[in-house]
């Protein structure tokens, strides 16, 4: 009987090994974003749906604070979004709504900051926007900016289109 109790007792610890690797989630590391970030991330449409700052701000020069600087948008700029390409470009689309005739800038783009943080590089600008969260639809991102000599973080919302 003592014989026979080891090669049970050594399927179950194999079948509760493999049933423990197998159920597993794909795992947040320490940043507390998905692992497969750049899965999420890379080759969808992303379309801003609000910009608010941290704090109120005039920034279309009326006289009153704005809150979501996306209202402040053209018409024309709503149906807009952006693709991050595995290559490494950005392209971005004015959607069927086309503001201006103009050729796209070239923008490139890389995970930094242990892929917590998206750089951004255009031919006049640098950026980097901290990655707060993604998942399968939305993606949130934050930014500094300097408005009228206030410094401010502007939380962007993307959706999935």
């Amino acid at each position: 009987m003592y014989t026979t109790k080891w090669p049970v007792l050594l399927l179950l610890a194999a079948t509760l090994s493999f049933v423990s690797v197998s159920c597993k989630k794909k795992k947040e590391d320490n940043t507390g974003l998905p692992a497969n970030l750049r899965e999420l991330l890379v080759g969808k449409k992303w379309q801003v749906v609000s910009e608010k700052p941290d704090r109120e701000v005039d920034i279309d020069g009326d006289g009153k604070p704005d809150s979501d600087f996306h209202k402040l948008a053209m018409d024309c700029e709503l149906d807009d979004y952006t693709v991050f390409e595995d290559n490494g470009s950005v392209v971005e689309s004015e959607g069927n709504d086309v503001c201006t005739e103009t050729p796209p800038a070239q923008i490139k783009w890389a995970l930094t900051d242990n892929s917590t943080a998206i750089a951004i590089t255009m031919p006049d600008e640098q950026y980097v926007m901290k990655i707060s969260s993604i998942d399968a639809n939305i993606l949130v991102v934050t930014k500094p900016y300097l408005v009228s000599g206030i410094s401010i973080i502007v939380t962007t919302t993307f959706k999935k289109i």
